[in-house]
């Protein structure tokens, strides 16, 4: 972490999320459709906004702490889905015979 803040207009410059370095806008799209402030956001359960004067920039390891981080929600997600939904089938007809199941790739 930053040892001293000299001059607070330099907070602009500092990642979001350790206050090292920022070298990428928090705000710039990933995965086609995802900005990195939303990823940040799943994976910190916090909301993060355009207007706030919270630093807007990410450093490389922490984008990919970011990303990794989400990449295992997502799959944790969609595993759950599918394993309730197995459940639901296990219920109902009180025996599977035979389940094909597909690999989740992410």
């Amino acid at each position: 972490m930053l040892g001293i803040v000299g001059n607070i207009q330099e907070i602009s410059k500092l990642c979001r999320c350790c206050m090292e370095n920022g070298q990428f806008n928090i705000f710039t799209t990933v995965f086609e459709t995802q900005m990195i402030a939303k990823l940040i956001g799943k994976c910190t359960s916090s909301e993060i906004s355009f207007e706030d004067e919270y630093p807007k920039t990410i450093c490389q390891q922490c984008f990919d702490k970011v990303v990794s981080c989400y990449l295992f929600l997502t799959k944790y997600q969609k595993v759950q889905k599918l394993l309730q939904n197995l459940l639901k089938m296990k219920k109902s007809s009180k025996e599977i015979n035979l389940i094909v199941i597909q690999k989740i790739y992410i």
